[in-house]
């Protein structure tokens, strides 16, 4: 499967998800935690059900194949606490930031991923891996400074003739004469 095409269905995966959880929400007006406690058991079991027949399609052995020792032990058992550490500030994100920030979140998510493979596992860096994380990491720098640098917001008074601008003009004139009065 081309990368791109891969990288498109990861993108709407994504978006789909953040939604998702985003009204679920909204919808039944709980938290993050309540939502990962309703959800985490249905998406254990899909993994657990799902995990080793995908493994058999993209790797071409199931996962019980595998030789298991103290080391892999370990790197595993790290994984699965990132993992889940990495799901639960998932669901505080969604709610609290907009989307593009939630995207720019995800994009240092996979930087970190990456990055601590090629430390751990000694994979090669490649130019074309190092100019993909470059560029992601040169688009949150840019983000990180547009969205710091917002203009100032100036407030415009109502205009003379608004509901807003006659109240304004009771309770100024109110206050005034209360002034007065002391």
């Amino acid at each position: 499967i081309p990368g791109i095409v891969v990288a498109g269905i990861a993108v709407f995966s994504t978006a789909m998800q953040q939604v998702l959880v985003g009204h679920l929400q909204k919808k039944h007006n709980i938290g993050a935690n309540e939502l990962v406690g309703v959800t985490a058991p249905m998406q254990a079991a899909s993994l657990l059900l799902l995990g080793p027949m995908i493994d058999r399609v993209i790797v071409g052995r199931f996962v019980w194949a595998y030789e298991m020792n103290v080391p892999t032990m370990v790197y595993l058992l790290w994984s699965c606490v990132l993992a889940a550490v990495v799901n639960i500030s998932q669901f505080f994100c969604i709610g609290r930031f907009s989307a593009i920030t939630f995207q720019v979140l995800g994009n240092s998510k996979t930087v970190g991923v990456l990055f601590f493979g090629w430390m751990m596992f000694d994979h090669q860096v490649t130019w074309r891996s190092l100019s993909g994380m470059s560029l992601a990491v040169l688009g949150m720098i840019m983000y990180g400074v547009f969205t710091s640098t917002d203009p100032p917001k100036v407030v415009m008074p109502p205009p003379p003739s608004s509901p807003a601008s006659a109240a304004l003009k009771e309770s100024t004139t109110t206050e005034a004469s209360a002034s007065d009065a002391k």
